[in-house]
């Protein structure tokens, strides 16, 4: 532990523009997102098989992030900025450039489906609950591509990120007492628990 502070020493923040507090906003927005939501269907369907296979893959998350940030910090004095720059130290040129092009085609695909998911949950919620605001699924597809694009579009700097992460934290703290009450347990958490 002590190696690893040495490495955040060295470096230089006097280039950053966000504090520690916006990182935090950041985080939970990308720690609980929208599948954290889901958790608790989820381990309903799965029964008890998901939730050792939920610890399971807890465990496997945080010895795989440990063995990256030590390949991060792998040369004394320098620290490599992204997956294709530790591909690159350990397998050499062409082992870069296909990291390269997996790793992003994984994050914009990992996007698109995002977008397309969420458009048909918005259709498939209004054809069931409000069939009055239903139009074709495309167009919720749409709309939720706006929805995700504009702030892309506008927020160029982490700084003006934090605002909306700290407005999804807020949401996510305000729905947490939704999914812990008592009279929802039964529908999200405890449907088909063996």
């Amino acid at each position: 532990m002590e190696k690893e502070n040495n490495h955040f020493e060295k470096e230089d923040h006097s280039h950053r523009t966000s504090s520690s507090f916006a990182a935090y906003f950041n985080i939970i927005c990308v720690v609980a997102g929208t599948g954290v939501l889901a958790l608790p269907a989820t381990l309903g369907d799965s029964g008890w098989y998901g939730i050792v296979l939920f610890a399971v893959t807890a465990v496997a998350s945080i010895i795989t992030s440990k063995m990256l940030i030590e390949c991060l910090y792998y040369k004394e004095g320098s620290r490599l900025e992204e997956y294709p720059d530790v591909a690159e130290a350990a397998f050499g040129s062409v082992a870069r450039t296909f990291t390269k092009v997996f790793h992003y085609s994984i994050s914009l695909s990992g996007a698109c489906i995002y977008i397309l998911v969420s458009g048909l949950n918005i259709h498939t919620l209004l054809q069931d609950y409000a069939p009055s605001w239903n139009m074709h699924f495309r167009y919720w597809i749409l709309v939720s591509g706006v929805t995700v694009g504009v702030p892309f579009v506008f927020l160029k700097t982490i700084r003006e990120v934090t605002l909306l992460g700290g407005f999804w934290c807020a949401y996510y703290a305000d729905q947490c007492p939704v999914c812990s009450d008592p009279r929802f347990l039964p529908v999200f958490c405890c449907r088909h628990v063996p």
